[in-house]
């Protein structure tokens, strides 16, 4: 089954993303728009399917995750037509390509990193959420995301913390949310910065 998220993926869709190499994804990725579309045959599959959603060619490059190694590559014959890349399916430009691997980690997520880091990822882009919509002005959006993280603060003090993550998270536990408070707002920005470095890189 082929899919396309700006999300990550859940583990119930990687379970349909394999159905076609079982140990093996193949993704192309929108780098600029940071749209991932999965689970296809031909990587020129996902291309046309970015291209219809109005991506822009030279933002498209494709690779794939082996579920057994837990390694992604960046090896496809879409990458063949990218100015430098006119001889070789890698992605040469070591920025392009760690851009690539680094949204990679971000959609596959849910099988390349331990639970709560997960969490920590979702707690991340609901404060994110959280602080647009109080500098947009709309209360009830951010207090609909407020909620949702306060569920994984909840469920993150359950588990054993390094001392700085769990002052963020008691901080997070007391605040007295003001979704009209730009100050505050600005300080849930910070914080789910945080929170998206410990998911990708590892809570130390």
């Amino acid at each position: 089954m082929i899919l396309t998220k700006s999300d990550p993926f859940t583990l119930e869709e990687i379970e349909q993303l394999k159905e076609e190499y079982d140990i093996y994804i193949k993704a192309v990725i929108d780098l600029e728009n940071k749209v991932c579309c999965a689970g296809m045959k031909y990587h020129s599959e996902g291309k046309q399917i970015l291209l219809n959603r109005d991506s822009n060619e030279s933002h498209i490059w494709g690779g794939g995750l082996n579920l057994i190694t837990k390694e992604i590559d960046s090896s496809s014959y879409i990458n063949i037509c990218h100015g430098e890349n006119t001889q070789k399916s890698i992605i040469l430009d070591q920025t392009i390509s760690s851009q690539f691997e680094e949204l990679a980690r971000f959609f596959f997520q849910a099988v390349l990193i331990s639970s709560q880091q997960v969490l920590l990822s979702s707690l991340s882009q609901d404060l994110y959420r959280v602080a647009n919509f109080v500098h947009a002005g709309s209360i009830k959006s951010a207090d609909r995301f407020w909620l949702e993280a306060g569920r994984h603060v909840k469920e993150l003090l359950r588990a054993k913390n390094p001392p700085h993550l769990n002052k963020i998270l008691m901080d997070l536990g007391k605040m007295d949310f003001d979704s009209t408070s730009i100050e505050q707002g600005e300080l849930l920005l910070t914080y789910g910065l945080i929170a998206q470095s410990l998911a990708f890189h590892g809570i130390k």
